[in-house]
């Protein structure tokens, strides 16, 4: 119970406005074509490496924990992720949130909880 996050918390809150989106269209990022991991991604897996992403130099000026837009390598949407350029896993894909999807203070409050 100590190390839940309270949706008070200033720190939370801070966070939380950073990550609601703006009207701003939010940045894409490009699968490759004919991943090992295909199948798995498919399925909704959540992580995505940094190799596995075809413009991932065009996402180096774009801060962490930026939402990002992910589309496979033919254009499908597959989601929204939240970026981290700074790790080899990018790109963690928020369950059950499609491209274009507003994120909002209350869906992130929620899924916090």
């Amino acid at each position: 119970m100590c190390c839940r996050l309270k949706p008070w918390d200033s720190v939370t809150r801070k966070w939380l406005r950073n990550m609601v989106t703006r009207a701003a269209p939010r940045p894409v990022a490009q699968l490759k074509e004919e991943l090992p991991r295909q199948l798995l991604l498919d399925m909704g897996h959540p992580w995505i490496y940094d190799d596995e992403v075809q413009n991932i130099s065009q996402l180096n000026g774009v801060a962490a924990g930026t939402l990002v837009d992910i589309s496979g390598h033919n254009g499908r949407p597959m989601g929204v992720g939240i970026l981290n350029r700074q790790a080899s896993i990018v790109l963690r894909r928020m369950e059950g949130v499609a491209s274009g999807t507003e994120v909002t203070q209350e869906l992130l409050s929620a899924r916090l909880k």
